[in-house]
C-alpha cells in the first residue's frame, strides 16, 4: 500500500480557512471599534475592612503555646502497666 498524505492537505486547508475567518472577524471588529467612541467604565469607590487577628476573635489564641498546652492537659491519659520481661527474649522466641 502506498503512503498517502491527503489527510495533511485536508488539515492545512481547514487551518487556513479558520485563520481567514478569524482575520475577517478581527477586521470587522476593528472597523466597528473605529466608528464608535469607547465608553469610559464607571468608577466605583473601593471599601476595605481590615481586621487584626487577635485573642479577642479567638484566631490568634489557637496556636499559642499556652493554648496548645491547655488542650494537651485536657486529654485523658491511660496509665500503662509495664511488665518486667526481657524484651530480647520475647523477640528471640518469635524467630526461633
Amino acid at each position: 500500500m502506498k503512503p498517502s498524505l491527503a489527510h495533511v492537505d485536508e488539515d492545512e486547508a481547514r487551518r487556513k480557512e479558520a485563520e481567514r475567518a478569524l482575520e475577517e472577524a478581527a477586521a470587522a471588529e476593528a472597523a466597528e471599534a473605529n466608528d464608535e467612541e469607547p465608553e469610559a467604565p464607571e468608577l466605583k469607590p473601593v471599601m476595605l475592612k481590615i481586621r487584626a487577628k487577635g485573642p479577642d476573635r479567638g484566631e490568634g489564641r489557637r496556636m499559642t503555646h499556652g493554648y496548645l498546652k491547655h488542650l494537651q492537659d485536657q486529654e485523658e491519659w491511660i496509665k500503662l502497666q509495664i511488665n518486667d520481661r526481657d524484651v530480647r527474649s520475647v523477640c528471640c522466641r518469635r524467630y526461633v
